[in-house]
């Protein structure tokens, strides 16, 4: 007979019983699994579907302490679950609490949970805490503490309740770049579309760039349009931000690729503006329109003119933006707007894309005229180009009235012949 089958040499290995109160048993496990009060809590919750904070873990008479654990290491324990309901919750342990959020402290939050401590309190917003204004939930969503958010979630924290500035857990674990909270939030179903001054958690992560985040949003059912109270979309955020995938991602999503805010602007003029490439191919290729302007008469060949991005200018001009284009009639157009700055190689782009060369400008003004007030000699030779051999008759008929600025064009070209 070999050894361990010889009468006391086999080794039983301790184990760890957990019972109902009605004697039957909840789970068993390897005395080593479990170190701790904490530790066994935590598996038991999983097990039992139930918040850890309202088990209480009984050795004979006596609450379990992790004293028990240190002591008997190698033995066999026989412990008793307590399933805890409480009648009420209630606001004495606020401050300890909050302190013990802040600090991270797992052990002191679960136990004043446990205490029936409401989880929906705030941090004084004249603290001197970091987290002044918040509310529990958001100060943990911040912390990126996933199982303290958990924890919360479970003693029935508001998802969707703002702190004091205004912000919800979403809309922070968003910014602050927490997608494995974001996540746990949605699956808690808190309110993907919670749309409050600050706007909605995918405009933030539009803002912020956060592609995960607003991937897991749009896969709960984000309103891929919603805007703050301002208009703001997330594709407009996005695209002004200069967050490239993050564009890609709405486009994939079929946001409106032309939705403006309340001042007019829109992804495309932000775009042109900012001198977004990447993100202007984007839009062009989902067929965004290419000539609204916003409430200032800014299209988006005007807004990369002043920007002086001769690059976003041949991309619109190939996309075929319309280069005579002019807001109600009063707004420079492009060839307008690009003589009268001095932008030599935009005012060969536009001329080379059919620009009306003899459009008046808001001033009532040609492009040349303005070129030549403003003095930008280069830009009135390649213009005077354009305008032979129909030139001095145009020049003449724009400007009897306007003898000092034909004299400054006399001064940087050959003398011009009166018409016959």
């Amino acid at each position: 007979m070999s050894d361990k089958c010889r009468p006391g040499a086999c080794h039983l290995e301790p184990t760890l019983k957990v019972r109902l109160i009605s004697g039957s048993m909840a789970m068993e496990l390897p005395r080593g699994s479990a170190t701790s009060v904490l530790d066994l809590k935590r598996q038991l919750a999983r097990e039992l579907r139930w918040p850890r904070f309202k088990l209480r873990l009984m050795l004979g008479k006596e609450e379990l302490k992790d004293e028990a654990f240190e002591k008997r290491p190698l033995q066999s324990m026989d412990v008793t679950v307590v399933f805890l309901e409480f009648p009420g919750l209630v606001h004495d342990y606020n401050a300890a609490f909050l302190s013990a959020v802040a600090s991270q402290d797992m052990v002191s939050v679960e136990d004043l949970l446990g205490k029936a401590q409401d989880p929906n309190c705030f941090f004084s917003q004249f603290s001197d805490s970091d987290f002044s204004g918040f509310t529990a939930l958001t100060a943990a969503s911040c912390l990126g503490n996933l199982e303290l958010v958990g924890l919360l979630q479970q003693a029935r924290a508001y998802l969707d309740s703002l702190d004091m500035r205004g912000f919800s857990a979403l809309q922070i674990a968003v910014r602050e770049n927490h997608p494995s909270i974001v996540e746990l939030l949605l699956e808690s179903r808190a309110n993907v579309n919670q749309n409050v001054a600050r706007g909605t958690a995918l405009l933030e992560a539009a803002s912020q760039g956060r592609l995960e985040a607003a991937q897991l949003l749009l896969n709960a059912g984000a309103d891929k349009d919603m805007g703050d109270s301002e208009g703001r979309s997330p594709l407009l955020e996005a695209a002004t931000a200069g967050h490239a995938e993050l564009v890609k991602l709405l486009l994939h999503a079929r946001a409106n690729v032309d939705e403006g805010n309340c001042w007019g602007n829109h992804s495309v003029l932000a775009a042109a503006s900012s001198g977004k490439l990447d993100i202007l191919q984007s839009l062009i290729a989902a067929k965004a329109s290419l000539n609204e302007a916003d409430i200032s008469g800014r299209t988006p060949l005007t807004a990369a003119i002043a920007a002086n991005r001769p690059d976003v200018v041949q991309l619109l001009v190939h996309a075929r933006a319309d280069v005579d284009n002019m807001y109600y009639g009063w707004a420079d157009i492009p060839l307008h707007a690009a003589a009268a700055t001095g932008r030599l190689e935009v005012v060969r782009l536009l001329l080379r894309a059919h620009a009306d060369v003899n459009a008046s400008g808001s001033r009532d003004r040609i492009p040349l005229i303005s070129a030549a007030a403003r003095g930008f000699p280069d830009v009135v030779r390649l213009l005077l180009e354009v305008h032979a051999p129909q030139g001095p008759r145009i020049l003449v008929a724009h400007m009897h009235a306007q003898q000092e600025l034909f004299s400054s064009i006399c001064s940087i070209t050959r003398p011009i012949a009166a018409p016959a």
